[in-house]
């Protein structure tokens, strides 16, 4: 783990990733142990069960974060056992806020649109720096592929002597004209 520390530190852009993960992984946490706290309350749980269930769920998906983040920092796939807790956690989650929304406030579209965000947000942000993007199919006609390099579509490939394509003419024969002089 220091290891992770250390390479995250001497990269800011993985670094930056980090912080908005724990960012959104915050204010996720935060606005989803109310609503799951309102519906331990209401399944008849004890007050103790109601407010520790929600960090058993929100630290689930807290760890399963960390680890799928190890793993493709490492660069290796992320283990299946993190990949399933993470979306078991997001799916406990967006269904206990929806459903602490419509135990309080009845079947409100907006009201359960705007519950489910936080839980949603977070399982795209993860999701998007599991994944990397698919590679360009042709690097070069993409204008600043390369830092530092010229646009190499604005400059023309030269064209190989050696094949022709089936559409141009036949070369002509060159004829060599040999001067002769009357030397004799």
């Amino acid at each position: 783990m220091i290891h992770l520390w250390k390479r995250l530190w001497n990269d800011p852009r993985k670094l930056a990733k980090l912080v908005g993960v724990g960012i959104v992984a915050g204010v996720a946490a935060y606005n989803s142990y109310g609503h799951q706290v309102f519906v331990a309350n209401w399944a008849h749980q004890s007050s103790s069960l109601a407010h520790t269930s929600p960090l058993s769920i929100d630290g689930m998906l807290l760890v399963m974060s960390v680890l799928i983040a190890e793993d493709k920092l490492d660069g290796r796939r992320p283990r299946w056992w993190a990949v399933f807790g993470f979306w078991f956690g997001a799916v406990v989650s967006v269904a206990a806020n929806t459903a602490s929304t419509i135990i309080a406030h009845g079947p409100e579209p907006i009201s359960i649109g705007w519950t489910a965000c936080p839980p949603v947000i977070l399982l795209i942000v993860v999701e998007a720096l599991s994944r990397k993007g698919k590679p360009i199919k042709n690097p070069n006609r993409v204008e600043g592929a390369k830092r530092g390099h010229a646009n190499r579509a604005a400059t023309p490939k030269p064209r190989s002597r050696g094949r022709r394509s089936p559409t141009t003419t036949a070369r002509k024969p060159q004829l060599t004209v040999v001067n002769q002089t009357a030397s004799e």
